[in-house]
């Protein structure tokens, strides 16, 4: 008798120990789940922080961007004014001790219409040339309307020359000039005319021509 009672305190005890152990094993799992829970709050809380900030920055970066390209495009702008009475001359031969004023005045203006009536302010060899051509010779007219009269007659009256006319055009409006110089010929040979004006290619009426998106 006695061993059975010893052997029924002694299962007692054992079963008193085990569940002590996983009693201890639940609170070391809920209080270790319980942590791991805060840490993954405090992560995406974190995380969270760090998306509004990357959010805030790169919202700061577009409006950054967005007045950089304005600021330049207003500079533009004020550089296109300044250049709006000139011209050059491209492809005259440099001579000795010439005098720039007076070659335009001799072999472009002698030959247009009203030529004798257009008013020039200055005019000078402008750069060193390009592989072994001459530099341009750009021209200042006194007023617009002078500058006109050169660029709406040089093609006609000068066609036995050989040198031409352009337009004296800012860095950034000749790059978009010449990027679309291949599309505007082609356009030319099926009919549609365009000239470059104020920063852009336009028809007749003096509206932007609405290429196709593509990538230069």
């Amino acid at each position: 008798m006695a061993k059975r009672r010893g052997s029924r305190a002694s299962g007692v005890e054992g079963s008193l120990c085990v569940e002590k152990c996983v009693a201890s094993l639940e609170d070391s799992l809920s209080r270790a789940i319980e942590y791991l829970s805060q840490r993954v709050h405090d992560l995406e809380q974190k995380d969270d922080e760090a998306q509004k900030r990357f959010d805030e920055l790169e919202r700061s970066n577009k409006d950054i961007l967005t007045a950089v390209n304005r600021n330049a495009e207003n500079f533009n702008k004020l550089e296109r004014h300044s250049r709006k009475n000139n011209f050059r001359v491209v492809g005259v031969n440099r001579t000795e001790g010439e005098d720039c004023v007076q070659r335009v005045k001799d072999e472009v203006l002698s030959k247009l219409p009203d030529g004798k009536e257009i008013q020039i302010q200055n005019a000078h060899r402008d750069g060193r040339g390009v592989r072994g051509h001459p530099p341009h010779i750009l021209v200042r007219c006194v007023s617009f309307p002078d500058k006109l009269i050169v660029m709406k007659n040089w093609r006609r009256c000068l066609a036995e020359e050989n040198f031409f006319i352009v337009d004296d055009l800012t860095r950034q409006d000749l790059t978009e000039k010449k990027a679309r110089s291949a599309e505007v010929k082609a356009l030319y040979a099926r009919g549609t005319k365009l000239r470059f004006s104020a920063g852009k290619w336009r028809d007749t009426h003096g509206k932007p021509h609405p290429f196709e998106e593509t990538t230069f």
